[in-house]
């Protein structure tokens, strides 16, 4: 995402880790999220990675609340807290939180280095997160969610008459 002050967020984002007591991997993205400031060792930035690789390596994630974002962390089975910048991502952010592997949703305009702070403490110091998000990432495996999607589908066009059981169309 494109924070009006990037450099103060990846400032902002350093600091929770710092006060939390955790590593960060610093992904600057579109919008160059990251300080101008020499970065403590604890920090490392990372340009380009696949979230399929680099989401089997994390405790937790922050991230802006896409809904793709959001679904790769949950069949990933990984724990995340959603710093909102617009749109539809607090209302993902709270779904996480619903589900139980969140602790938090914050919005940008009002984040604080100690309020992420706690989320990602919560998410490296408690383990119910991980596991709640263990068991939905198991359940998201067991579905075959295009031949889902493709039923719903077919069974709308047979319910308006514009298909006929037989998969054919009027």
């Amino acid at each position: 995402m494109i924070a009006r002050d990037p450099a103060a967020l990846g400032l902002l984002l350093v600091e929770a880790a710092r006060l939390a007591g955790q590593r960060l991997i610093l992904s600057p993205g579109w919008g160059r999220i990251v300080p101008r400031t020499a970065l403590p060792a604890s920090v490392y930035v990372l340009e380009e990675c696949p979230h399929s690789w680099l989401f089997q390596q994390l405790k937790g994630a922050i991230h802006h609340g896409g809904a793709g974002t959001t679904a790769t962390t949950l069949r990933h089975g990984l724990p995340s807290t959603v710093v909102a910048f617009f749109a539809d991502q607090p209302a993902w952010g709270r779904t996480l939180e619903r589900l139980g592997v969140s602790p938090a949703t914050h919005r940008l305009p009002s984040l604080s280095a100690e309020s992420l702070a706690l989320s990602m403490g919560a998410i490296a110091n408690n383990p119910s997160f991980r596991i709640r998000a263990r068991e939905l990432q198991q359940m998201l495996g067991g579905e075959d969610g295009v031949a889902n999607v493709v039923a719903a589908i077919e069974a709308r066009l047979i319910k308006d008459g514009i298909m006929t059981p037989d998969c054919s169309a009027r």
